[in-house]
């Protein structure tokens, strides 16, 4: 028990703000009349979520005057430094509905709120669902979870808990509706993985936690020398229940990549059961290494979710990282004002290479190098020697990251994903994806070459099945493609492939016409076979090009050419009902 305490004690407690209930009215007509909804703040709008998370330290051009080590402890601030990006905002528009509607079907007022605590959680989970996505208290969960999985460095942790933070941790009921009604609501929760991948590391931290925020003794009561991760499950899940948890944050999730014997397995497949069965959203955190959440159990519960994964990378050096920078670049504590050029703008990336971490830290200690030898300005010598200096552990990393050097991003998995995973998962999936920063240029490059060799082979097969030879037909395919850069829409391209193969076809029609016409003027009695027969489709057309008619009509008549019409219903998809 000692060790597992030790364990549990590993890791600081988020812990958020509590308040007394106060309700308010609702706009969407699925929140009314429930009060853990109705408590929550109101809905953010981006331009609030922007103003919420902004956290610049205190600064003022006369604190550049203070002493050498004063102004080195206001530069230390930089480490709280928060400049929202546009994820940002998009990322606490996911949790507002998770939480939300994972709360629909939850209402502590319904009859069915009551019904899962006399029925027992441990038949609960061991019913599962039936055919009608009915868990055996006849309730419908409606609770969605996601991942967010990215680089070491990019804040993910830092973005999750400024966003939980916008929101009581606990509130207090008393009263509803002029009635009596006792319940402190634990509206979110983050706990980490165990470093073991315990799953019943993970249901005690639950418990203790628990406990320090609400003032509840559940460890005590569940928790002894005889306790299994099977006898805390139920008991888990119940307590989540009673308090109405809005949302199970666990953070790194890559820890679980370590364990060899079935760990990963049972906990995703529990934490599946919490969404699925009781209603509990989920939302797991973790480096490249989490790459495996992907592939599992816990990756088709969130396919019935529309909120997407999010995978983040570094910032590419454009429009996002020069106003990050820009934010930090104005908190200067050396007596000299160094204003943000090209070149220092330039030096910052490539030796941060856009990772928010390593910018902040980098910045911190040339200030701190400019303060301590006197010449109290940042420079792009100071930012490289600083960078030589105090960044030596990551350096190595830091450069095979620039240069893409596959075998040492292999050996370290949370540098980069793993494309074959993350692109099987992207185009399987049935929500999009939210990928942010660098990954997602290389994913765009990456989506438009695979689009480019699936054009080039459609086109390809419609030469051949136009009479071209197969080298003819790449010829033509890759003539089409050039001149649009393979940006065309397909049928377009399609037909224009049909006018090079009908402009071939009629120059062989007339070469064939000639020497049939001069044949008897040939000596020889050998007769020319025509190139074209009348029973070949070619011929219509080229009665069609005597008649002066629309050759496109039949082009398609004779199934040389598809419409628009054709190609859009090839790719329609009848609705779910």
């Amino acid at each position: 028990m000692k060790a597992s305490i030790e364990e549990i004690l590993e890791h600081p407690i988020l812990s958020g703000f509590k308040c007394i209930a106060e309700y308010s009215d609702q706009q969407i007509s699925s929140y009314k009349g429930n009060p853990l909804i109705e408590a929550l703040p109101p809905i953010y709008e981006s331009a609030q979520v922007t103003k919420l998370l902004t956290d610049f330290p205190d600064y003022d051009d006369s604190h550049r005057e203070w002493g050498d080590e004063t102004r080195k402890h206001c530069v230390e601030q930089l480490k709280h430094f928060m400049q929202p990006l546009p994820y940002n905002s998009r990322l606490e528009g996911c949790f507002s509905r998770i939480i939300r509607d994972g709360y629909v079907v939850r209402n502590p007022t319904s009859s069915i709120f009551a019904r899962q605590f006399s029925v027992g959680f441990s038949k609960i989970l061991e019913a599962g669902l039936n055919g009608d996505g009915k868990n055996i208290t006849g309730n419908r969960p409606s609770a969605s979870g996601f991942a967010i999985v990215g680089l070491s460095g990019m804040g993910k942790t830092t973005a999750v808990e400024r966003t939980l933070l916008l929101y009581p941790q606990v509130i207090q009921h008393t009263r509803y509706n002029g009635k009596l009604f006792i319940l402190k609501q634990l509206v979110w929760l983050k706990l980490d993985c165990p470093a073991s991948g315990s799953l019943k590391v993970l249901c005690q931290n639950f418990f203790r936690q628990v406990d320090l925020i609400l003032g509840t003794n559940y460890f005590k009561q569940h928790v002894n020398s005889k306790s299994t991760k099977e006898n805390m499950l139920a008991p888990m899940a119940q307590i989540a229940s009673l308090h109405g948890l809005g949302v199970l944050v666990i953070d790194e999730m890559q820890r679980l990549k370590k364990i060899k014997n079935s760990g990963e397995s049972e906990m995703l497949d529990f934490l599946t059961e919490l969404i699925n069965t009781i209603g509990i959203p989920i939302v797991l955190v973790g480096t490249y290494q989490s790459m495996f959440l992907f592939e599992s159990a816990f990756a088709n519960a969130r396919r019935a979710s529309d909120q997407g994964d999010h995978i983040l990378s570094n910032m590419e050096n454009g429009p996002e990282w020069k106003f990050f920078l820009e934010s930090l670049w104005d908190l200067q504590w050396t007596k000299k004002i160094s204003p943000l050029s090209d070149k220092l703008r330039a030096v910052m990336y490539e030796e941060s290479l856009g990772i928010i971490d390593v910018a902040i830290k980098l910045y911190k200690n040339a200030q701190w190098e400019a303060i301590s030898n006197g010449t109290e300005e940042v420079t792009v010598a100071l930012i490289k020697d600083v960078a030589k200096r105090c960044l030596k552990l990551i350096r190595p990393r830091m450069q095979d990251l620039k240069t893409g050097n596959p075998d040492a991003i292999k050996a370290f998995e949370d540098m980069k994903p793993e494309w074959l995973t993350l692109n099987d998962y992207i185009k399987n999936t049935e929500e999009k994806a939210l990928i942010q920063g660098r990954i997602a240029a290389e994913h765009e490059r990456a989506i438009r070459k695979q689009a480019k060799n699936d054009i080039m082979v459609d086109l390809v097969s419609t030469a051949i099945s136009l009479g071209l030879s197969p080298s003819e037909a790449e010829e033509a395919a890759l003539e089409v493609i050039k001149s649009s850069g393979g940006m065309a829409e397909p049928t377009i391209m399609r037909q224009q492939v049909a006018n090079i193969a009908l402009n071939r076809a009629t120059n062989a029609f007339e070469e064939s016409e000639q020497m049939n016409t001069n044949r008897d003027m040939v000596k020889s009695k050998k007769k020319v076979k025509p190139l074209i027969n009348k029973e070949d489709p070619w011929c219509a057309v080229f009665q069609t090009l005597e008649k002066r008619g629309c050759v496109s009509d039949t082009l398609k008549e004779v199934g040389f050419l598809k419409s628009p019409a054709d190609d859009l219903m090839l790719n329609y998809q009848e609705p779910r009902t």
